[in-house]
């Protein structure tokens, strides 16, 4: 059998590095479906189940390597990578950067204008 995180085809040639370096797995997880690492960069993006996909610096290859090879990815990450390392787009972890989020706009017709009490008509 095959080792657990080994299970599926790496993105390019045996071992998951890509002609650039880059490794990239596919986990049999119920949170984590991807990893992927970049040993020129030591950064590791983590895709998770629920569609949110993380960027995480600074992180050495052993972390990702291990990741790859647990039993439980979603455990791993909580214990030894989320609050960790940091991430400019992971809200969980320190050096996140928040983007503001544009307003919405306010109705302007007058059917939602608030309306005194003393004018309010009694609905039958």
């Amino acid at each position: 059998m095959a080792e657990r995180g080994r299970d599926l085809d790496p993105v390019a040639e045996p071992g998951g590095a890509d002609a650039g370096g880059m490794l990239e797995r596919q986990l049999s997880s119920s949170a984590i479906t991807m990893a992927r690492y970049d040993p020129a960069t030591q950064r590791m993006t983590i895709k998770f189940t629920g569609g949110g996909e993380y960027d995480y610096d600074n992180v050495p290859a052993a972390a990702y390597h291990e990741l790859c090879d647990c039993d439980s990815a979603g455990a791993f990450y909580a214990a030894h990578i989320r609050g960790k390392y940091p991430s400019t787009n992971d809200p969980r972890t320190e050096g996140y950067q928040m983007t503001p989020r544009p307003k919405k706009a306010r109705p302007t017709s007058s059917s939602h204008r608030l309306i005194p009490a003393s004018e309010a008509r009694a609905v039958r």
